[in-house]
C-alpha cells in the first residue's frame, strides 16, 4: 500500500495530520469508539462499527457460497444477475471485475433494462437480490418481477433466487429463496464491501475473493495505528482541501475495475451533509476534461492497484493531488478508515444519510397521487426536446445551450453541475458524454449518474452536502414494452417516472435548482447537437 501526497498547503495539512493524531483517531478507530464522532453520533455509531473488523475474522460465507454454486450448476443454474442498490451492489461490481468472472447487474428500473437483465434463458438464471433492510423498492420490484417470469416459464423461482440481507428483513425468508446469506447488523451497506454483499456474488460467478481479504488482514494493523498511518495521512490530505473550499474530488480511476464508482458512494453518502463534504467524482479517462483541465476547486487522487500500469496525469490548478496505490482488498478497507477518519475532521456523522430518504419519500408520493408532488413547468419545446423548470429562470431562453448557461448562473462561483439520467442505461449508453459536454459550455465541474443508482450514492451529497450545484434531469419516452410491478399498481416506467419526480422535488425543496430535459422521438439527436456532441 502506497500513498503520496502533494498538498496545496502543507501547513493546512500539518495542522490536520496534527489533528487526527492527537486525538488518536484511527486507533480509537480501531477499537470501535462510538464517541469519536461525538455524543450525538454515538448512538449511532455504536450499532454501525463492525466493518473495522470484517478483515480480521472468518468469513464461513464463502465456503458456503461455493458449495451453492455447485448446486445449482447441477440444476442448470450458471448465470447470475445481481439486484442491489449502492453499497448493495457496487462492492461486489469491483470484485467480481476484479475476479474476472461475469455477472450481470441490475440497478435501474427502466422497463427495458429488466428486460435485458433477466434475458430469455431463465432456465440458467438465478436472482441475487441484496437489500441490507429489505425493503429496497428497487430490488423489491425486480424480485417481484422475476418470480413472475419464473411462474410464467413454468419455473420454480425459490430455486433460484439467493437473498442476501440483515438477520431481521423481510428478505430473510429460507421458504421463499434458495439461500438467504445475512450479514452482520452493525455492518452499514456503504461499509459492507467485505461481507457477504461484496463476497456472495463474485463467489457465485465463479471467483474466489480469500486473496483480497488477506490483503485486507495485513493492512489492518497498520491502519489502526496512529503514526505512520496512510488512511491518517490521506484524511489529512482531503480534509485539508476540504478547509480551504477545494470541494470537488476527482477520482482519477486507473484500477480498471471501477474502484473509483465505489469509492464515490462511500464519500458521497458519508460525509456529504450538514452543508459539509467532498464531491466525488469518478472519471477512468485520464483524457478528460475533468483532469486535463481542474481547476482551483477540484482535487485529483489518482486509483491504481498494485502492478498495473497508470498513466501520468497532470496537477490540477489548486496544487492539491495524491497517488493510492494498493492490492484491491487493501485499498478497500484504506477508504473505508479514511472516509470514518475524514467524517471525524469535518464534523459529521459518517453512518447516516438523512437526505437519501427524502427522494424516496417524494416518489413513494408521487406513485400513490401524481398530484401530491409539484411538478416542474413546461417553459419550452425544442424540437423534440421538452424543456421543464422555472419559468422565471428561463424565460428569455429558447434553446437548450442557453438553458444549461441559464441553469449554470444560478450556482455561486465554483459550484457545480450534475447531470441525472432517468433513461435506460444501454439505449442511451452514449449520454454520459454530456458530462465532458457540459463541463465545456459551463466551465463548472460536471457529474453524471443513471437514476435511479445514483440516489444510492452522491444522491446524498446532492441535497445534504454545500449548497453550490445546479442540477439537469434527463428523461425520456418510453421506447418498447413496459413490464408491471407485480403486487403493486404500477408499471416499472411510471415507476421510474416517480423516482425522477421525487427527486427533482427533494432538490428544489432543499434549495437546488433544476431543470429537466425531456426527450421525446429522436430527442438524442437533438440534445447532441445542441451540445455540441455532433456535427
Amino acid at each position: 500500500m502506497k500513498v503520496v501526497l502533494s498538498p496545496a498547503s502543507h501547513e493546512s495539512y500539518d495542522h490536520e495530520l496534527k489533528v487526527l493524531t492527537e486525538a488518536r483517531a484511527a486507533s480509537r478507530l480501531a477499537a470501535r469508539d462510538s464517541q469519536l464522532w461525538g455524543d450525538s453520533c454515538a448512538a449511532t455509531a455504536e450499532n454501525r462499527l463492525g466493518w473495522v473488523e470484517l478483515p480480521k475474522v472468518e468469513h464461513p460465507e464463502i465456503a458456503r457460497a461455493e458449495e451453492l454454486r455447485r448446486e445449482l450448476a447441477k440444476s442448470g443454474v450458471h448465470r447470475f444477475v445481481l439486484s442491489g442498490m449502492g453499497g448493495s451492489s457496487l462492492g461486489a461490481a469491483v470484485i467480481a471485475r476484479a475476479l474476472e468472472v461475469e455477472l450481470t447487474f441490475l440497478t435501474s428500473t427502466a422497463p427495458a433494462a429488466v428486460h435485458r437483465a433477466f434475458g430469455d434463458d431463465l432456465k440458467h438464471t438465478g436472482l441475487i437480490v441484496a437489500s441490507k433492510s429489505g425493503t429496497t423498492v428497487e430490488t423489491r420490484s425486480h424480485l417481484a418481477a422475476f418470480e413472475a417470469a419464473c411462474a410464467d416459464a413454468g419455473l420454480d423461482p425459490a430455486e433460484r433466487v439467493i437473498a442476501i440481507t440483515d438477520p431481521g428483513s423481510q428478505l430473510n425468508d429460507l421458504e421463499r429463496f434458495t439461500a438467504v446469506f445475512t450479514t452482520p447488523a452493525d455492518v452499514g451497506g456503504r461499509y459492507s464491501a467485505l461481507t457477504a454483499f461484496g463476497l456472495v456474488p463474485a463467489v457465485l460467478a465463479g471467483g474466489d475473493p480469500r486473496p483480497l481479504l488477506e490483503a485486507a488482514a495485513q493492512s489492518a494493523a497498520v491502519l489502526g495505528r496512529d503514526d505512520d498511518n496512510p488512511a491518517v495521512e490521506l484524511a489529512a490530505f482531503l480534509s485539508s482541501a476540504h478547509a480551504r473550499d477545494v470541494d470537488k474530488l476527482v477520482l482519477a480511476d486507473q484500477t480498471g475495475v471501477g474502484l473509483g464508482a465505489w469509492i464515490e458512494q462511500l464519500v458521497g453518502e458519508s460525509l456529504g451533509k450538514d452543508g459539509r463534504g467532498l464531491l466525488p467524482i469518478a472519471v477512468a479517462d485520464p483524457n478528460s476534461d475533468l483532469i486535463q483541465k481542474a481547476g482551483p476547486d477540484v482535487s485529483i487522487v489518482q486509483l491504481a492497484l498494485d502492478g498495473e500500469d497508470s498513466t501520468e496525469l497532470p496537477a490540477p490548478v489548486s496544487g492539491h493531488m495524491a497517488t493510492v496505490t494498493a492490492e484491491l482488498g487493501a485499498a478497500l478497507y484504506l477508504w473505508e478508515f479514511t472516509t470514518a477518519l475524514l467524517a471525524f475532521s469535518t464534523a459529521v456523522d459518517p453512518f447516516d444519510q438523512p437526505d437519501v430518504e427524502s427522494a424516496k419519500a417524494s416518489a413513494r408520493a408521487a406513485l400513490a397521487d401524481p398530484e401530491a408532488v409539484h411538478g416542474m413547468d413546461l417553459v419550452f419545446s425544442y424540437e423534440n426536446i421538452d424543456v421543464y423548470g422555472n419559468e422565471h429562470a428561463l424565460a428569455s431562453v429558447r434553446s437548450i445551450s442557453g438553458t444549461v448557461q441559464a441553469l449554470a448562473g444560478a450556482v455561486p462561483e465554483f459550484g457545480y453541475v450534475a447531470v441525472q439520467a432517468f433513461v435506460d442505461p444501454e439505449r442511451f449508453a452514449a449520454i454520459e458524454a454530456l458530462r465532458e459536454a457540459v463541463f465545456r459550455l459551463t466551465g463548472l465541474v460536471t457529474t453524471f449518474g443513471f437514476g435511479p443508482a445514483y440516489l444510492h450514492s452522491t444522491g446524498q451529497y446532492h441535497k445534504g452536502g454545500r449548497n453550490n450545484g445546479a442540477f439537469i434531469q434527463i428523461t425520456a419516452d418510453p421506447a418498447g414494452e413496459d413490464l408491471a410491478v407485480p403486487g403493486a399498481d404500477c408499471s416499472f416506467a411510471q415507476l421510474l417516472s416517480a423516482q425522477a419526480d421525487g427527486d427533482a422535488d427533494a432538490l428544489r425543496r432543499a434549495g437546488r435548482p433544476v431543470v429537466r430535459l425531456h426527450l421525446r422521438t429522436d430527442g438524442w439527436t437533438q440534445l447532441e447537437r445542441s451540445l455540441g456532441l455532433k456535427g
